[in-house]
């Protein structure tokens, strides 16, 4: 993301394409999305890579089928989209850049939906530098606080949390090097050996 080249691009038709790199039959198409209350969800928000003078192409790869996920309404709770404002809107206003990282939790005993796992959680890791130079990092989870069958579940309540980028890659087997070192949540749990997790409701929740 790039605040200082950050342009309005809209929306248009919503017109998902399966991602050509990858096997067809390696993704889930618009016949998972029919018929039920599914979104096809945006991983990549559709307005964070719209920047410079390729905004346009940009805006257009956000529609690939490999970009989205199978999603209620739930996910689109208004903490995780006003996370989601906060992180664009900071990176316009001051001019910067960050770098955000996305992508759904896989656990073992997700709910299968037509042949299709379907995630309940997902995370985000941004990178930024400060004002006075210094490189800040910082991570989110969105998931399931209590523990009931899948049906439940899938239709729940759902919270965001600030986590740590140590607990993210020890959710994903993702390896972010150097960030967990400039994330204080990290850093205390690292000191402490305890799990540090703060629910955020509101942008002010949020700790950097």
């Amino acid at each position: 993301m790039d605040g200082r080249a950050s342009v309005s691009v809209p929306r248009g038709g919503d017109s998902w394409a399966f991602d050509g790199r990858i096997p067809k039959e390696a993704q889930a198409g618009d016949e998972l999305y029919a018929d039920n209350d599914f979104d096809r969800g945006h991983l990549v928000r559709r307005e964070d890579p719209n920047w410079g003078p390729t905004a346009s192409e940009a805006n257009r790869d956000t529609f690939h089928f490999t970009n989205c996920a199978p999603q209620l309404s739930v996910f689109n709770q208004r903490s995780w989209l006003n996370l989601e404002d906060y992180i664009l809107s900071t990176t316009r206003r001051v001019g910067e850049r960050a770098t955000v990282f996305t992508g759904p939790v896989f656990r073992p005993d997700d709910p299968v939906y037509r042949g299709v796992a379907i995630p309940l959680a997902y995370w985000k890791v941004v990178a930024f530098i400060h004002d006075d130079g210094r490189p800040s990092a910082s991570a989110y989870l969105i998931d399931h606080d209590v523990d009931l069958d899948a049906q439940s579940l899938l239709f729940g309540a759902f919270k965001t949390y600030q986590r740590s980028v140590l607990s993210i890659e020890g959710l994903t087997n993702l390896d972010f090097g150097l960030l967990r070192q400039f994330d204080g949540f990290s850093n205390e749990e690292t000191a402490t050996g305890d799990m540090v997790r703060a629910l955020i409701t509101k942008a002010k929740d949020i700790r950097l």
